[in-house]
């Protein structure tokens, strides 16, 4: 063999055997330290490094020469990037710098802390919005506007109505109570958050009970929403007279003794002469001005 075939193979062998020594890591928010590590130990070996950038179809391999690879989701890139406080290009080189790299890594950290934070706020939003349970609010607050009343918190419903801000931070504030600062334990109530219903044991989505007192008469309103996003309502008028009365003037809304069951198309009228919460409201105001 000659001298430079030698050579040639020592160089082979010597590649192969950084190729089998190069460290792999996988990037996700939860593993911020074991990257954070990762760097250091490349800063101590020493300070200016080559990179190279291959972009994948699913994840991005950021090289540091023969030392280190790091493979990145798409979805974390920009999060990652969060480490060097700024931009890595295709074809470049990074100087790193201990102390700077750990107070990246520790803003890179606070930031995801906060997004994660917000995307629960968002997903429980998501529920808000809907549209049977933005209808259910909105009669709940028509009713509560016509007729007054007390509402009481129903442990069976998650969402209680009306909604108000107030219950929304404070839902989110008991879902994240003993992990705030913890990423890891954000990302597992944000993947809990997928399927709303095994959040909390509740019987429905959303509902709402409001017990008053209208022209001498005692009215109890409930209102609920299912978790397949199906409304029900109910008035109870605990008079027979009044009750006798409400029904001849609604016309086809159900009655089961003194208890109204009104579709939901019925309800969510706007408060125009012919909406059920109107023809109540006349009825019983008629009542007792006659008696009057």
């Amino acid at each position: 063999m000659s001298f430079y075939d030698l050579a040639t193979e020592c160089q082979q062998l010597a590649r192969m055997d950084e190729a089998t020594t190069m460290s792999s890591i996988s990037y996700l928010p939860t593993q911020v330290g074991a990257v954070r590590a990762a760097l250091k130990g490349l800063g101590k070996k020493k300070g200016q490094w080559n990179l190279e950038i291959l972009e994948g179809d699913e994840e991005t391999t950021v090289r540091f020469e023969d030392a280190l690879e790091i493979k990145v989701p798409k979805n974390h890139w920009d999060h990652f990037q969060g480490i060097f406080d700024g931009v890595l290009s295709s074809s470049n080189y990074l100087e790193l710098s201990t102390v700077g790299l750990l107070d990246s890594v520790d803003e890179s950290e606070n930031g995801l802390l906060e997004q994660r934070l917000q995307e629960i706020h968002s997903k429980i939003q998501e529920q808000v919005d809907s549209p049977a349970v933005q209808r259910a609010n909105k009669v709940t607050a028509q009713w509560l506007a016509q007729f007054g009343g007390d509402t009481a918190i129903d442990e069976s419903v998650l969402i209680p109505l009306p909604i108000s801000s107030e219950w929304k931070d404070a839902f989110v504030d008991d879902l994240t109570e003993d992990c705030k600062d913890d990423l890891g334990q954000l990302e597992i109530v944000l993947k809990k958050l997928q399927n709303i219903k095994a959040v909390r044991e509740c019987s429905f989505l959303a509902g709402g009970r409001a017990v008053c007192n209208y022209q001498g008469l005692q009215l109890v309103f409930e209102a609920s929403t299912s978790w397949s996003g199906t409304n029900r309502f109910s008035i109870a008028i605990h008079d027979d007279e009044a009750a006798d009365a409400v029904e001849e003037a609604l016309m086809g809304v159900p009655r089961i003794g003194n208890v109204f069951y009104p579709r939901g198309g019925q309800m969510d009228q706007r408060l125009g002469s012919d909406s059920v919460l109107n023809i109540i409201k006349e009825t019983i105001d008629d009542m007792t001005t006659e008696k009057e």
